[in-house]
């Protein structure tokens, strides 16, 4: 360092005419410069110490000198220089041996007891818990030189470092918050200020007051490892409020029955479930069920329905083809046994029409020929017990839902949800094997008709983790309009705590600690997992902690960025455009799009289509799509969606070769079943990836399968003269137009 720091020989008035001068902006230069040797390499953690160590002697004894104005840009320096030198100690220290390192902390706890954590808000910030021995004893000495009554310039200063002369002149101002919600309670609470603590506590502040983060002095202390004050706090602290109600269970939800979920696919065991003596049907005409004289529902046997349901299971199977008659699985009572041995709950539909109107018109009238009689499920539905009343309403639900939609493979409302520990300490994430390496996700699923938002969330935990919840707590919504769904999150608690796997919608599924979903959050390189996208709501719900309600409830808005929309926009268009636009441009790339498509089954858009979609609307080339472009984009997605929609006509959320081959003939490709089939095997991305395949498609890959067969067409149109369907072209005719295809 130069002669800027040889102030011990200069008198007043130089030192005057020091700070007055450019010499003190050089110096600030210089002090820039030897920080970045220190990043550099070329300084040791010693030499700065040292310099530091000068320039706090000249700090002193230029403060002391009433006539002199200290420079806040120095002051500024000298802060930014003692967080590098924290740095820079805590490095020095951890390269020192196991026996050195253990010989610093023991004498750390020793001086621990006696010295004052002299520490400014803006560097607590960033303290460690565990900090090093020669990173707190420099720091200590450090501060009692840095930190004058100058200093100090509020009350959370004061508290945070134990000034109690400063927080005895500013009584008046004990109780105030901070724009985080932070008291000096909170502030001593958090940095160990034990008599600053106890000071605070005679007179008499509110010792349950709430940060923004929704937790009180005592959870801080608690959290820091500052168990003293804990204890101190603990007495008299409110009680922390349960974010979890007591359960209530509405007419219409709580059904006994369990759904079967990951069955529904399996026909040979919905068969068996279909033609067993014991499985009862609720039958419905119209809007009408079927009721007995005492007006309780009328469950039928398969024997009295046979005639019908034999048309859907018949002795070969499943007819998949028969969309006449709607017959739909509501799940099994398991009261008398699981499984097969339980009472299977069937809803079908007797309404009079199509190819079997005649068949069903005669089969009414059998029923109501006796004591049985058809009738509106209003108002009779609310005299009934609550667990008939849901059976009755899963059935007329299901019937009316698959009446009106025949083409909707899911477009319910989704319920997300952070399950938490029975201990508190832990989150329990789930991953699918089609997501990017190592990231989990809150467990989230589609609500069902019928179902209420509470027995969802206890189905989809169940069904997918094997873990039992108990109550829950609503957090937040989101609407995901890519393509359509409305995220509902919520916090769960869980009573069990070993994970199992009902269905295979999952890879894996863990507890996960505070600290691991925090490195997550943060993005370490050494986290254990990855979290969603920061726009999404599973990135939202919040990591378990000491639980408190102070912010449950809260508003909940999506960031973006601060340009305003174009005259006569769609308005919830452009809030869907700047939540995907994460950086704030204006404009949107590729990856950005790709973050905010998801398919039917939760996985995440082939990149190739978005590539291709993006490409389509990029009238300037520039790799990425404004707003006015997006507008045409979505609506060309929103198009597909509808024509995905028509054409998966079992609901499955995903293109199998037979509905394939139905979508490429209404689109006038007249293609053999062989290229439909090589066509699949192409666009299955299981197959393609890990040889796992399925035999069918999702959406994303259904649009660019279908773009792909048109722009081919296309290409060979131009060289078929004659539209014969042959051609003849040359090597490199053939080589452009395979190019042109792939670019």
């Amino acid at each position: 360092m130069h002669n800027y720091f040889a102030f011990d020989t200069l008198d007043v008035s130089e030192l005057n005419k020091l700070v007055f001068s450019d010499t003190q902006d050089k110096m600030n230069e210089e002090l820039e410069s030897f920080a970045e040797q220190f990043e550099n390499g070329s300084v040791s953690a010693e030499s700065l110490a040292k310099t530091y160590a000068a320039l706090t002697s000249c700090h002193s004894k230029i403060s002391k000198h009433k006539n002199i104005t200290i420079d806040q840009e120095l002051t500024q320096s000298l802060l930014n220089t003692q967080e590098l030198l924290d740095q820079a100690l805590s490095r020095f220290d951890i390269k020192r041996s196991n026996n050195d390192i253990q010989e610093k902390q023991n004498a750390y706890l020793n001086e621990k007891q006696k010295r004052k954590k002299m520490m400014l808000d803006e560097l607590r910030k960033e303290s460690d818990r565990l900090d090093e021995y020669y990173a707190n004893k420099t720091r200590e000495s450090i501060y009692k030189n840095l930190v004058g009554t100058q200093w100090i310039s509020n009350v959370f200063e004061a508290a945070a470092s134990g000034d109690l002369d400063y927080l005895k002149s500013n009584v008046k101002n004990l109780n105030d918050k901070n724009e985080r919600g932070w008291t000096p309670l909170h502030f001593a609470a958090r940095f160990g200020q034990l008599e600053t603590v106890e000071f605070l506590k005679k007179n008499k502040v509110n010792l349950s007051e709430v940060n923004s983060e929704g937790k009180t002095a005592h959870q801080l202390a608690t959290l820091w490892g500052n168990e003293e004050i804990a204890k101190l706090l603990q007495e008299e602290s409110a009680p922390t409020a349960n974010p979890f109600s007591n359960n209530h269970t509405a007419v219409f939800a709580g059904s006994p029955l369990n759904r079967y979920g990951w069955a529904r696919t399996d026909q040979e065991f919905l068969s068996k479930l279909a033609k067993s003596p014991k499985s009862k049907y609720v039958v419905l005409s119209g809007q009408q069920a079927l009721y007995d004289q005492s007006g309780s529902i009328h469950y039928v046997d398969y024997e009295k329905v046979a005639s019908i349901v034999d048309k859907v299971y018949t002795n070969d199977g499943f007819n998949k083809n028969n969309s006449e008659i709607i017959l739909v699985f509501l799940g099994i009572d398991e009261s008398q046994g699981k499984g097969e041995d339980g009472v299977a709950f069937w809803a079908l539909d007797l309404t009079p029409k199509g190819l079997f109107e005649n068949e069903l018109q005669k089969l009414i009238k059998e029923f109501e020929s006796g004591t049985l009689a058809f009738c509106s499920t209003l108002p009779r539905a609310f005299t009934m017990e609550k667990s008939e009343s849901a059976i009755l309403a899963q059935a007329a639900a299901m019937i009316d839902w698959n009446a009106r939609n025949m083409f909707c493979s899911a477009c319910d409302a989704v319920v997300i949800t952070c399950i938490i520990h029975p201990n508190g300490d832990k989150i329990l994430l789930g991953r699918q094997k089609r997501w990017p390496k190592k990231m989990y996700s809150c467990i989230a699923g589609f609500l069902e008709a019928a179902e209420s938002l509470e027995e969802a969330i206890r189905r989809e935990a169940y069904e997918e983790t094997g873990i039992i919840v108990n109550r829950v707590a609503y957090h937040s919504s989101q609407p995901w309009p890519f393509p359509n769904s409305l995220m509902l999150g919520f916090h769960a608690e869980a009573v069990s705590t070993d994970i199992s796997f009902a269905d295979d919608e999952l890879e894996s599924a863990r507890w996960f600690t505070r600290s691991e979903v925090m490195a997550a959050a943060k993005g370490n390189e050494n986290a254990t997992f990855s979290l969603p996208s920061k726009g999404s709501l599973a990135y939202t719900l919040p990591p378990p902690g000491n639980q408190n309600t102070a912010n449950y409830g809260q508003n909940y808005a999506q960031q973006g960025g601060a340009y305003a929309p174009p005259g006569n926009a769609d308005q919830q268009l452009f809030t869907w455009f700047k939540a995907v636009d994460k950086d704030g441009s204006g404009h949107i790339s590729a990856d950005e799009l790709q973050h905010a498509l998801i398919n039917g089954d939760w996985s995440p858009f082939n990149i190739e289509t978005v590539r291709l979609m993006v490409n389509m609307f990029d009238a300037d080339n520039s790799g990425t799509i404004a707003f006015n472009e997006f507008t045409a984009l979505w609506r060309y997605i929103d198009d597909w969606k509808r024509c995905f929609q028509a054409f998966d006509v079992d609901r499955s959320g995903s293109i199998n070769e037979s509905e394939m081959g139905n979508a490429l003939r209404n689109f006038g490709f007249n293609v053999s079943p062989k290229f439909i089939h090589t066509l699949i095997q192409k666009f299955d991305r299981y197959a393609t990836v890990n040889k796992t395949g399925k035999g069918d498609v999702t959406f994303d890959n259904f649009v660019q399968a279908c773009v792909t067969v048109k722009t081919l067409t296309d290409s060979f149109k131009q060289f078929d003269d004659n539209s014969d369907g042959w051609v003849q072209i040359n090597y490199e005719q053939f080589l452009d137009l395979v190019v042109r295809q792939r670019a």
